[in-house]
């Protein structure tokens, strides 16, 4: 196992996380301490492909209050797209389109969000990930899942102790063995 492959990788989305991301969600007043997922899902949505049916997180055991981050590596448009609903139960369906760069937050948890084919014929990738910001509880608190943060003298950053694997929940396995 190539340990130090995925630690790289992980300081660099905690630090995402602690300056780029915890920030935008609470500028102001913070929960005192909020689980994130430690390691994120890189998504790709190729061509002719679905990557998720409809669905709200909290149906997959997360919590209710899950917040979804989703950050474009690549230009997202038409149908290559995540769609998702901006309230629980609005259905006012919305594509999630734009650049490398371009983010979207929403209650993940419930609110439903999903992909179409894609017909587009280019893919599209995304950095995903989850925030939960109270002391809900969810199938995924047992393991690796999860990290901590605390907002101490107005700075977020990463409080929890580092994992010794990523979480296999989480979309991309780092810590398997390279097949032969």
């Amino acid at each position: 196992r190539d340990v130090d492959r995925w630690r790289d990788v992980a300081r660099v989305y905690d630090a995402w996380m602690a300056a780029v991301v915890l920030p935008a969600l609470w500028p102001g007043p913070a929960p005192e301490r909020v689980r994130y997922q430690a390691f994120p899902c890189v998504r790709v949505h190729a061509p002719g492909e679905i990557t998720l049916g409809p669905h709200a997180d909290a149906a997959y055991g997360h919590a209710a209050s899950t917040i979804n981050v989703s950050c474009l590596l690549s230009r997202a448009a038409g149908t290559s797209a995540l769609v998702y609903e901006t309230a629980a139960g609005r259905e006012d369906w919305r594509q999630f389109e734009g650049d490398r760069g371009d983010a979207l937050v929403w209650p993940g948890g419930t609110c439903a969000h999903f992909t179409t084919e894609n017909t587009t014929g280019a893919a599209r990738w995304s950095l995903d990930a989850r925030v939960v910001p109270d002391a809900a509880t969810s199938a995924y608190d047992a393991g690796p899942y999860f990290s901590v943060a605390a907002r101490e003298g107005g700075a977020w950053r990463r409080v929890s102790p580092d994992a010794d694997c990523v979480d296999p929940r989480v979309g991309l396995p780092f810590d398997r063995a390279a097949e032969s």
